[in-house]
């Protein structure tokens, strides 16, 4: 029983975790940006879509969902915005 676990746990990890770095930040960042610009208005505050960048990265083997922090200044240089996006396996950024 725990053998069929252990090959359980692995060939779902296997497929679950296969995910580069770079493919992470590409599927999360429409939903990152989003995320900034929202936070910026929310402020009262804008920011130029084009300078949002990924800020930092958790893409952890083993780790169920994956994580990636997009950020900006805004356009007055007033505050620096980040947000934070998820990826799990079932599920699209949010």
């Amino acid at each position: 029983m725990k053998l069929m676990f252990i090959l359980l746990l692995a060939t779902f990890s296997n497929l679950s975790f296969a995910m580069s770095t770079e493919e992470l930040i590409k599927a999360c960042r429409k939903v990152g940006t989003a995320k900034v610009l929202a936070q910026a208005e929310a402020y009262g505050l804008t920011v130029d879509p084009d300078q949002v960048k990924e800020c930092g990265v958790d893409n952890r083997f083993m780790n169920p969902v994956k994580y990636v922090w997009f950020c900006a200044t805004t356009s007055g240089g007033e505050k620096k915005i980040s947000q934070m996006t998820q990826k799990s396996l079932f599920r699209e950024c949010f």
